[in-house]
């Protein structure tokens, strides 16, 4: 009957330390410290009060920090181009292959994703329109007003 060292199985085995690793504490201080600096300048420099104080740079990095700048836009107008770069380069590896294969993906796959783009550019531009319409809205009356319009109509009827 062979003899086997059993002290090697046991050195191996995990024993749970409830030690937090330098990593894992910095992950719980960073996520506290973002947190705080968040509300901290949301509430000082972000709060809608402080709109018309900003100017020049100021008033675009307020913008950019309250999507009243999209970027998505001109990134996507990017990814468009280089989609058919990729695409219409892609297509002439077909040219050897296939005559009518590289035909159809050099046109009609061009067209499709031309298409697929210009979809998602419309609803980007409902956005846009929806929004410009807003803002050219005259604001909603506040709660105290319309009380106390409803209030004075009821003086008045009651008279």
């Amino acid at each position: 009957m062979p003899q086997y060292d059993t002290s090697s199985i046991f050195d191996n085995t995990i024993v749970k330390d409830n030690s937090f690793t330098l990593g894992q504490v910095w992950v719980i201080v960073s996520v506290l410290l973002a947190v705080i600096g968040g509300v901290l300048i949301y509430s000082n420099y972000l709060s809608k009060d402080k709109e018309d104080k900003y100017t020049g740079n100021q008033k675009k990095i307020y913008d950019f920090f309250n999507f009243k700048i999209t970027i998505i836009e001109p990134i996507f107008r990017l990814l468009y181009v280089v989609c058919t770069i990729a695409l219409t380069l892609g297509s002439f590896s077909l040219i050897g292959k296939n005559f009518f294969e590289f035909i159809g993906t050099l046109v009609f796959g061009n067209l499709a994703l031309r298409l697929c783009f210009e979809f998602v550019l419309l609803i980007f531009n409902m956005f846009n329109n929806i929004d410009m319409i807003n803002r050219k809205m005259p604001g909603k009356p506040k709660k105290e007003s319309t009380e106390k319009k409803s209030k004075e109509i009821e003086e008045t009827s009651k008279n």
